[in-house]
């Protein structure tokens, strides 16, 4: 018997390569997602399996302690954020799955599954969650906050958010609304 093999696509949504001779010259829309809808497109022709969007909410410092190299050559910043994308793949194909990054230390666990059924029902049934907890203090300062909980009270809190959003999805049955207009339930 063979195997099925899996493929799937690991990437951002951020500035293009926008330096080299090989940089499109429509480099400045990238922002509204059509360069990912034609590469999801063509990964879907290719039998890719899914396209996961990852994400980050801060700006990196790795580089000599500083954000200054990040922004000046636009390495990850600015990062959209990869929901939207999410609906726009997934509407403008049929068959590949489309994953995005949500971190549970920062969304409500009310507001994440509840955009994540939303996104599931506009792909139809193609959406995935890439659940992380978040690892570095710059993105917990863009919430307000000093700095991220240590990592293993982030993991406590991620397996009991998990835990919330999944009764959240099992709160309504699949034919909850009949929509019926004989019997008007």
């Amino acid at each position: 018997m063979t195997k099925k093999f899996h493929m799937g696509w690991f990437m951002n949504f951020t500035p293009p390569d926008w330096q080299s001779e090989w940089a499109s010259p429509d480099v400045k829309n990238w922002p509204d997602g059509r360069f990912h809808v034609d590469m999801a497109q063509s990964m879907e022709r290719a039998c890719f399996d899914f396209m996961m969007i990852e994400d980050t909410v801060m700006v990196a410092d790795a580089y000599g302690g500083t954000m200054e190299g990040s922004l000046k050559n636009a390495v990850f910043a600015p990062k959209q954020d990869p929901v939207p994308l999410a609906v726009l793949v997934a509407a403008n194909t049929s068959k590949m799955g489309v994953v995005a990054t949500m971190s549970t230390s920062f969304y409500p666990p009310y507001l994440l599954a509840r955009a994540c059924s939303t996104v599931d029902s506009i792909a139809r049934g193609r959406f995935g969650w890439n659940i992380v907890s978040s690892a570095e203090d710059r993105a917990a300062q863009n919430f307000g906050l000093e700095g991220l909980p240590e990592h293993d009270e982030r993991y406590n809190v991620a397996e009991e958010y998990f835990d919330v959003v999944n009764r959240l999805w099992d709160s309504w049955e699949a034919d909850a609304v009949v929509m019926d207009r004989e019997t008007n339930t």
